[in-house]
């Protein structure tokens, strides 16, 4: 299998550009908020990516490993809700 590519995640699972976008929302709207607890609060956007990609993804091997999390953990947490920052 060859190195998977943020461009190969969201052509698998689209729902993951839908995620992508909402937090840039987020961070885009000018209100007030933290990044943490919009992650990590119950229903966050955590719980949303770890049912996309990751171990608990067993339909696709390519979306369920490690390195698919980390690529979409890295781009819709730190890029998009955070700007690259936290």
């Amino acid at each position: 299998m060859e190195d998977i590519t943020w461009e190969r995640l969201i052509e698998l699972e689209p729902r993951l550009l839908s995620l992508y976008k909402r937090a840039l929302a987020i961070r885009n709207s000018g209100e007030r908020y933290d990044p943490l607890e919009v992650w990590y609060r119950w229903g966050g956007m955590r719980d949303w990516l770890v049912g996309l990609v990751g171990w608990s993804r067993k339909d696709n091997p390519e979306l369920a490993t490690c390195a698919a999390y980390d690529i979409a953990y890295d781009k819709i947490f730190f890029e998009a809700l955070c700007g690259g920052e936290y």
